[in-house]
């Protein structure tokens, strides 16, 4: 594949930067005859010698990935018992297996038949210095049939998931998107998305979201994402990931509920001093008559 010359490098940065995706850029003749083959593989091929370019690349690809969702209706019952559990980092060297079915173990034990999963399923390859040697498998392929094997399952029981920054990082390297794989093998699991997936019961929006980056002190990152909402648009009820904390705080008058974790201690966690939280929630809401949820019970199992 011929390189490219200075010419066609500073058009690329100009069009990307001005919120050209690389669709838009197939038979741009200002590329020659390079098209979309041509930039995904020279970005690739040369990616330490234009580094503006890729990060451009990269950005561009997580715009696209946050659009990436879906909204669901589900009936429930006046009084409604859900399960929500997070971050669980499947192959790492860290997950902890007892932890998370326990978990599926109390949901089943309570009759729960819906349970929301705020992301991270996967511990992913390379999302932070020094993180390739805490992983077990190699290639996404192997990581996602894990997954599939390892992943709990309870009889009439459905686990609603989306993507966290450690599974959509497999795509930024591979474009594989592993939450519809995951789905696609396990007919108990339904994906709802990248980073964010919405489900209504009644007149009550929940939203499943996981945050990226951010101050853990003061979860900048969900705070700077319910600020830039419409009034129309946000949701009642917060579900997060990523934290790997219990808290329940109340962000612009949003019931925040912050995912606990199946994931030991790492020397990444200890190294930042986070405190980890081990297990998942138990949630039992009651609505109004205007399908509102007025009341609910947040258990720690």
């Amino acid at each position: 594949m011929p390189k490219w010359n200075k010419k066609e490098n500073n058009y690329l940065i100009k069009e990307l930067k001005e919120g050209k995706i690389l669709r838009d850029l197939i038979k741009d003749e200002n590329l020659g005859h390079h098209g979309y083959y041509g930039i995904e593989h020279r970005i690739r091929l040369y990616r330490h010698t234009i580094p503006e370019i890729e990060q451009i690349y990269l950005e561009q690809k997580d715009r696209e990935t946050q659009r990436i969702y879906k909204t669901i209706h589900l009936e429930v019952p006046d009084n409604w018992t859900f399960g929500y559990i997070s971050d669980n980092h499947l192959n790492s060297k860290f997950e902890d297996l007892a932890t998370l079915n326990r978990c599926y173990d109390e949901f089943n034990r309570r009759g729960i038949k819906e349970v929301f999963n705020a992301g991270d399923i996967l511990d992913g390859w390379n999302v932070y210095r020094g993180q390739i040697y805490y992983v077990d498998r190699i290639g996404v392929d192997a990581q996602v049939k894990y997954a599939i094997k390892i992943y709990p399952k309870r009889k009439g029981m459905i686990t609603y998931f989306i993507e966290g920054n450690h599974d959509n990082h497999i795509f930024r390297s591979s474009s594989m998107r592993v939450g519809e794989m995951i789905e696609k093998e396990r007919k108990d699991m339904k994906f709802l998305g990248v980073y964010r997936g919405d489900v209504w019961v009644r007149n009550t929006l929940i939203r499943l979201f996981h945050a990226e980056g951010g101050s853990i002190e003061t979860y900048s990152a969900v705070r700077r994402y319910i600020g830039r909402l419409s009034k129309d648009n946000i949701p009642d009820y917060f579900l997060v990931g990523h934290y790997h904390c219990a808290d329940r705080p109340r962000i612009r008058g949003v019931k925040c509920i912050f995912g606990k974790t199946t994931q030991m201690d790492t020397p990444y966690t200890t190294h930042k001093g986070f405190d980890v939280s081990l297990g998942a929630w138990i949630i039992t809401a009651k609505f109004d008559e205007k399908g509102k949820i007025t009341k609910t019970i947040e258990e720690e199992i």
